[in-house]
C-alpha cells in the first residue's frame, strides 16, 4: 500500500467518524445551546398578548425537534425550522426565526422587534465550546483519546 493510499484510507475513515459524531453529539449540543438562547433572548423578552406561546415543545422556535442538520463539506449547518403560527401570519415569504432574530413589520409591538437569538446563539458556543466538549465526547465513543 503506497503513503498516498494509506492518507486516502485514513482520510476517508476520519471523515465517516466525524460526520457521524457531527450528526450525533454536535447537532445535539447545538439544538440545545439553540433552544436555551430561545428561551433567554426571545421569551424572556415579555410575554406577547395577543397569542400563547408554544414554549421549548409542540414546534416553537425552542423546539429541538423542528430543528435541523445537514453537513455541507466539513461543515454542520443547523437550522431552526419552526413554523410560525399561520393565525398570525406577517412573516411574508421568511422564516419565523429570520424574523425574529431580525425583526419584522412596522416594529410598533416589542414582539416585532429583532430578539438575535441566531447571533446568541453563536456568541454562547464560543463561549462555552459545547460543541467542542461534544466533539470530545463523540471521539471518546470511538475510542479515541481528543487531548
Amino acid at each position: 500500500m503506497t503513503e498516498h493510499t494509506k492518507w486516502s484510507t485514513l482520510k476517508a475513515e476520519l471523515l465517516v467518524v466525524t460526520n457521524d459524531i457531527m450528526n450525533n453529539e454536535v447537532a445535539t449540543a447545538i439544538k440545545e445551546q439553540i433552544s436555551k438562547s430561545v428561551e433567554d433572548v426571545v421569551y424572556a423578552a415579555g410575554e406577547p398578548m395577543i397569542y400563547q406561546r408554544r414554549n421549548l415543545i409542540n414546534g416553537s422556535l425552542g423546539d429541538p425537534l423542528v430543528m435541523n442538520h445537514t453537513i455541507e463539506g466539513n461543515t454542520l449547518i443547523v437550522t431552526d425550522d419552526a413554523d410560525y403560527n399561520s393565525q398570525y401570519d406577517i412573516a411574508g415569504n421568511k422564516t419565523l426565526a429570520y424574523n425574529i432574530e431580525k425583526g419584522y413589520g412596522d416594529r410598533d409591538e416589542w414582539w416585532k422587534m429583532p430578539r438575535p437569538f441566531i447571533k446568541n446563539t453563536m456568541s454562547e458556543l464560543i463561549a462555552n465550546k459545547r460543541h467542542v466538549i461534544a466533539m470530545k465526547k463523540g471521539l471518546r465513543r470511538y475510542g479515541l483519546d481528543s487531548e
